[in-house]
């Protein structure tokens, strides 16, 4: 076995994050998504606080990760809609190893809405959360105007294979 001679700098300082703009201070009442959410993933610890959270999740949210690391994962999401918050409760107290839950987000300036699947996975105390913006039911998505909900590749592709099973 032949190893290989490498010199490695090892005296190279940590650098500290330069701040950019002001730090999110509005009340997470406030906050109403504005973007398509493609793989939203978060990891809580036995009480709901997040352990983790990967990009998707917290620029979603509009904070960044370190700002969302130790909150609590059901009253964040409780916060976005009050309609949520008995479903939330339940999934989070839930025993089930595996959970789904779809989500609605009524519009309060537009007739549409965004609908999400919450996934949830548990064990040993911990659980894996993941988050994601999907079309609405059929049903909905005849009664609004028909391109609204295409406006990222997500949302086609997600078109696409319902036109695919039809």
């Amino acid at each position: 076995m032949r190893q290989a001679n490498s010199s490695m700098r090892t005296d190279l300082q940590p650098s500290k994050p330069t701040p950019i703009g002001q730090v999110f201070s509005a009340s997470p009442r406030s906050f109403m998504p504005q973007s398509w959410l493609e793989g939203g993933m978060a990891i809580l610890d036995a009480t709901g606080c997040m352990l983790s959270v990967n990009e998707p999740f917290s620029h979603w949210l509009e904070r960044t990760q370190t700002e969302v690391v130790g909150q609590n994962f059901w009253e964040t999401l409780g916060t976005i809609s009050s309609d949520w918050k008995e479903s939330l409760i339940q999934v989070s107290q839930s025993a089930s190893p595996f959970d789904r839950l779809n989500l609605k987000l009524a519009s309060l300036d537009s007739q549409s809405s965004q609908w999400f699947i919450l996934e949830t996975a548990r064990h040993q105390g911990n659980c894996f959360v993941r988050l994601n913006s999907i079309l609405p039911p059929l049903s909905e998505l005849e009664e609004t105007v028909w391109d609204e909900h295409l406006g990222n590749e997500s949302a086609r592709r997600e078109t696409y294979m319902r036109l695919l099973r039809a």
